[in-house]
């Protein structure tokens, strides 16, 4: 969630889950043309409010090229030590819904493995972990779309993958799986693991693929 607005009446409704996520690609001193003027201080207050209020909380930080080098994370880590945020979760950028026309910011494979290396080496408060795609790279996992995870995106559509969206905030027609609640939720779970390429669970990010794919067939996703 962001972190406008946080009342003490959310507070308390957060008290209810296991953990809250904010994200925090860099601190306020440093400009980010990508994030709303005082996105990231929200961000930051309402963590601190968070972990006042006894809630587990998690930061959340998007690798592109405005937020990956090192000073910048750096600087982001040790303000979560700081104050005790408990974890720190980094995620691979995808050039998808409204960022759909930024691919240009998207770091190469040995960009993401370097900067993974760099943040293990970190020593803090705060543990460090990464999204599943960012572990693909590393051959720890397989993609997890259907097996492990989907997408139910807020008009009911379900998607073999969250990520699988376009500009338009609609799912890749290849990773549509069926629309709630007109469709059974089980049943399309049923069906979609009996489909050989999701059941075989390659060893690559089907999202990521996909929109390589689509870039150097030069169509506009």
């Amino acid at each position: 969630m962001t972190g406008n607005k946080i009342t003490d009446t959310k507070l308390e409704l957060l008290k209810k889950v296991a953990v809250v996520e904010f994200t925090l690609d860099n601190l306020p001193e440093r400009e980010n043309p990508f994030r709303p003027r005082g996105y990231n201080l929200a961000s930051m207050i309402a963590m601190k409010k968070c972990v006042a209020a006894g809630i587990k909380t998690r930061a959340v930080t998007v690798l592109y090229s405005d937020t990956i080098s090192e000073e910048n994370l750096e600087s982001v880590y040790c303000w979560l030590c700081e104050n005790n945020i408990s974890e720190w979760e980094l995620l691979r950028f995808y050039p998808v819904g409204r960022a759909a026309k930024l691919v240009k910011l998207t770091p190469s494979n040995s960009e993401y493995l370097n900067t993974m290396k760099f943040l293990r080496g970190l020593r803090g408060f705060t543990g460090v972990f990464f999204q599943h795609s960012l572990r693909i790279l590393e051959g720890a996992l397989k993609c997890p779309a259907v097996i492990d995870s989907i997408g139910i995106l807020p008009d009911g559509q379900v998607t073999a993958c969250a990520w699988a969206i376009d500009e338009n905030c609609c799912p890749f027609k290849e990773f549509r799986l069926g629309k709630l609640p007109e469709d059974d939720l089980d049943e399309i779970l049923d069906n979609a693991r009996k489909i050989s390429e999701y059941s075989e669970r390659p060893k690559f990010c089907r999202t990521i693929a996909y929109i390589e794919k689509v870039h150097k067939g030069g169509k506009v996703i």
